[in-house]
């Protein structure tokens, strides 16, 4: 390819980007078994744990963040997706301002929420 080619290239897919503001997603329902439920319902209450810390700003200091670390029902990604949801978060703040500031997610008006990349799967009896 020449360097004509790639010029062109970068072009069109920055003329994309300007036009496709948000990412397009897929919303669906599962039925999940209990197993299941109870590993999506722990990675989402322990993202909400994380993104509260990181308000409150005792993330940094990791004191009440140790349990997470070797429990094998938690998503590994899972913690960089509550960082990432918090930075999301302010960004938007310092963008549109009338948004408020990230506050604390409270359990009973959280919905409950798993985004995963990688398959759940569960060992069959």
């Amino acid at each position: 390819m020449s360097d004509n080619q790639k010029q062109a290239i970068k072009q069109r897919m920055k003329a994309v980007k300007e036009q496709f503001k948000y990412k397009s997603g897929f919303k669906i329902r599962v039925y999940p078994t209990m197993q299941q439920a109870d590993i999506m319902r722990f990675n989402a209450n322990t993202s909400r744990y994380i993104y509260n810390a990181l308000v409150f700003r005792e993330w940094s200091t990791k004191k009440h963040a140790k349990w997470f670390n070797n429990d094998k029902r938690l998503d590994t990604n899972m913690p960089s997706r509550a960082v990432a949801a918090y930075q999301s978060a302010w960004s938007l703040w310092r963008k549109v301002n009338h948004a408020g500031t990230p506050k604390p997610k409270r359990k009973s008006d959280y919905r409950l929420t798993y985004q995963n990349k990688k398959q759940l799967c569960c060992e069959s009896t």
